[in-house]
């Protein structure tokens, strides 16, 4: 939490009554957005009266990663605002390992981490006990390339909705909601239509001269003059493929409509039998998950709500839960990559964590989120 999710709980919780917390010193991976230690040292502060217990036993990990934190975390900045709790491990003091490799450069970062889990698995182990965790998706994106090319499968999803095929729905969304249908320019380059550029700047042009919406522009194709045929055949096909588009329908029964009662888009998904096609079938079931559980307002076209949703979410990237696997990955052999953010209440049995510089992670620089001013101070 930040200073002011502090002081808005202090005003919303019954007075008296106070609320029941969990929190942790020593961890504060919300820094960029506020988040301080010192949040949780002044709760006795900021509600009077309470009382706290340490809770002294780690489930999670071996004794020898427990032991390795609490050396660490002597030299912590907010060592000095925390008890002092000697953890027991519930795992037992011999289980568990940390290793820690130096490399020259990332590239040859990359390629240790790729070795390492090749090795493991020629000696019986499996891609999926492996998960690598980073402090951006830039680093990830780079790491998996990397991988990939030696033979490690990868489950990553990186910024969701910049995934190629997410995008594809939703520039389908955008020309069956919005007037404008800006959507067509991607639309139109999927295998199915194949429609030349020229094509689709033909379209636009007839739409805006008789000003109509670009759903209701594709009902009449037969009156645009100047299209190309292999234009006019892919346009006509798109046309038919989203003839039941109406303002009350869904998101999520518009893109099942799409994609189950006409299979052109579907077909190619479903043969790709490597973890990178399976990955973008998880994808795309992420996405009808999600677009099952929207609710738009009354009086408003859902599609149009929902895309309106998503572009926030982008804004104020918090489309994080989309980016972890759904449970239907757990078979998947494959590498699980995610930032330290994503990972939360995760565990796996072998964790990387690359680049850990002290220019890169964790990150040493000067906190530019100040705490608000208290209520009544100036």
């Amino acid at each position: 939490m930040n200073r002011a999710s502090a002081l808005l709980l202090r005003q919303i919780v019954e007075p008296g009554q106070g609320p029941w917390v969990v929190g942790d010193l020593k961890q504060a991976i919300y820094r960029f957005r506020g988040g301080s230690p010192l949040n949780m040292a002044r709760f006795e502060d900021d509600f009077p009266g309470a009382s706290s217990t340490d809770l002294g036993v780690n489930y999670r990990s071996g004794g020898k990663i427990v032991r390795g934190f609490q050396t660490f975390e002597k030299d912590m900045a907010a060592a000095m605002l925390a008890p002092v709790v000697k953890l027991k491990a519930n795992r037992g003091e011999g289980a568990g390992a940390i290793l820690f490799e130096v490399a020259s450069d990332f590239p040859s970062e990359c390629e240790g981490i790729a070795r390492t889990i090749n090795g493991a698995v020629l000696d019986g182990g499996r891609y999926g006990d492996h998960a690598i965790l980073a402090r951006s998706h830039t680093t990830l994106a780079r790491l998996a390339k990397h991988l990939e090319r030696r033979g490690v499968p990868c489950l990553y999803f990186g910024n969701f909705f910049e995934r190629e095929e997410v995008r594809n729905l939703l520039s389908l969304l955008s020309l069956g909601s919005e007037r404008t249908g800006i959507g067509l320019l991607r639309v139109s380059q999927f295998e199915q239509y194949s429609i030349p550029y020229e094509d689709v700047r033909l379209v636009f042009d007839w739409q805006r001269a008789h000003d109509l919406r670009l759903l209701a522009a594709l009902k009449q194709i037969g009156e645009i003059e100047g299209l190309s045929e292999a234009g006019r055949e892919g346009l006509g096909r798109l046309s038919r493929d989203i003839a039941d588009v109406d303002f009350p329908m869904s998101a999520h029964r518009f893109l099942l409509s799409f994609l189950f009662r006409r299979d052109d888009h579907l077909r190619p998904l479903l043969q790709d039998k490597t973890v990178a096609g399976q990955q973008r079938r998880l994808a795309i079931y992420q996405l009808l998950q999600f677009a099952f559980a929207f609710r738009s307002r009354p009086g408003k076209d859902p599609k149009y709500a929902f895309l309106e949703h998503i572009r926030t979410l982008e804004i104020l990237d918090e489309e994080k839960q989309l980016r972890q696997l759904p449970a239907a990955a757990s078979d998947i052999d494959a590498v699980r990559m995610m930032t330290v953010h994503a990972s939360k209440g995760l565990q796996f049995p072998i964790v990387h964590i690359p680049s850990v510089t002290s220019r890169h992670f964790p990150v040493n620089r000067a906190d530019v989120n100040y705490p608000p001013a208290e209520p009544g101070a100036l």
